[in-house]
């Protein structure tokens, strides 16, 4: 998102209180008042875990309480760390390797920006199902013998190891769109965002393939994977995929 007209530091300041209230549900709404009684319940015995006695979260939208959950849980069992890319980062930038980087751009109109963040305060999203499917994530994370078993496969390459395993629960889905829904309703942000974005990548994709001796791609595990995953969708395309040996 882009504004279309440049935006001075003294009218962003200006902004920051009504940015704040984004955080906060409309009408004061808590969790257990938003949410069905037993996923409020788990959700109680995974904040014990892993954000013992915050008690500002009650009040927060869904989505953002189940993105400090998520983060937490992460630093908690130790599954953090930058992944492959802040890996090799280093490297790329030395030898001067192109990388592409895909962006969709969407311009909105400044002078509604003050009005577009009130409307998006008062507005409920639909992030119930975001916020169950975190805690059943940190919940399954909690496995550390199916955790370790996953992260050996993932270390390896073992793409049938993978398959064996119960899938992590994947909330992105799920979160992402309960924002871009409620975006779409004040602002250019279309809600089919993703599949535009999946749409940009594959074109690149096979751009890539097409021009270039070896490409290299960085995408989620659990994006590549399944039945609507981009291993199967490049297949359906007419790319011969061969798995790890």
């Amino acid at each position: 998102m882009k504004p279309d007209e440049k935006v001075g530091v003294f009218r962003m300041l200006t902004l920051v209180p009504a940015a704040m209230k984004l955080r906060k549900n409309p009408d004061k709404a808590t969790l257990q008042e938003l949410l069905p009684p037993d996923i409020y319940a788990r959700w109680l015995v995974q904040k014990k875990l892993y954000l013992g006695r915050d008690s500002g979260v009650e009040k927060m939208r869904p989505f953002l309480v189940a993105e400090r959950l998520r983060d937490a849980a992460i630093k908690e069992l130790q599954l953090g760390g930058g992944g492959a890319w802040e890996t090799i980062s280093h490297f790329v930038e030395e030898k001067k390797i192109p990388v592409t980087t895909l962006t969709l751009e969407f311009t909105f109109k400044t002078a509604d920006l003050r009005g577009q963040l009130k409307a998006f305060a008062r507005q409920k999203l639909a992030d119930e199902e975001c916020f169950a499917q975190t805690v059943e994530l940190t919940e399954a994370l909690s496995n550390k013998q199916v955790e370790e078993a996953r992260a050996r496969a993932w270390a390896t390459g073992d793409l049938a190891k993978l398959q064996e395993l119960p899938p992590l629960p994947d909330p992105e889905p799920s979160c992402e769109q309960a924002i871009v829904n409620a975006l779409a309703m004040t602002t250019p942000v279309p809600t089919d965002l993703r599949e535009q974005m999946n749409e940009l990548w594959f074109a690149a994709a096979g751009n890539a393939l097409t021009k270039n001796e070896s490409t290299l791609a960085f995408v989620p595990m659990s994006a590549l994977l399944g039945e609507q995953g981009y291993l199967e969708s490049l297949r359906k395309r007419g790319h011969e995929i061969l798995a790890p040996g």
